[in-house]
């Protein structure tokens, strides 16, 4: 189908080759109301066209043999708990807390301690061996250089 524009410059053309009776303004009026009926008729196409595809069609359930019967709920046997107000045990909280650290200084202290004389027995050591190298000669692998008697032979 033609765009109105493009029906429009068909016509046009006709009528500039034909001499008719009706003036040119009534018939373009004619034309415009034509082709503004075209469009309302393609716009309303458009849209019934959208309504049909957005039309949902429900299939039917098929039969059932369920028969509901009605729910009693019988009352419960078990007796209901009774709040009880929260115990705050502030006291025995600070005492054990008291008793956790008192118990980790004491770890501390003992750890310490045995850093302390794995040290002094690690110095005590390099001491020993230090005064050991000091007393042996340079070739038994001490520290010490004597001097040596030189031998010479006179003739």
């Amino acid at each position: 189908s033609l765009s109105c524009d493009k029906q429009q410059q068909k016509n046009k053309n006709k009528a500039r080759k034909s001499s008719s009776r009706v003036p040119y303004y009534i018939r373009a009026q004619q034309e415009h109301a034509a082709c503004k009926e075209k469009l309302k008729q393609k716009a309303a196409d458009i849209e019934a066209g959208a309504k049909r595809m957005n039309q949902v069609k429900a299939r039917s359930l098929p039969k059932t043999t369920y028969v509901a019967q009605p729910i009693n709920i019988e009352r419960s046997q078990v007796k209901l708990t009774m709040p009880q107000p929260p115990k705050l045990s502030l006291d025995t909280r600070m005492e054990d807390r008291h008793l956790y650290d008192k118990l980790i200084r004491e770890q501390h202290a003992h750890e310490d301690a045995v850093k302390l004389e794995e040290d002094r027995l690690r110095d005590a050591k390099a001491d020993q061996e230090l005064r050991l190298k000091r007393q042996l000669h340079i070739d038994e692998g001490g520290l010490v250089f004597r001097a040596k008697e030189i031998f010479m032979r006179l003739e």
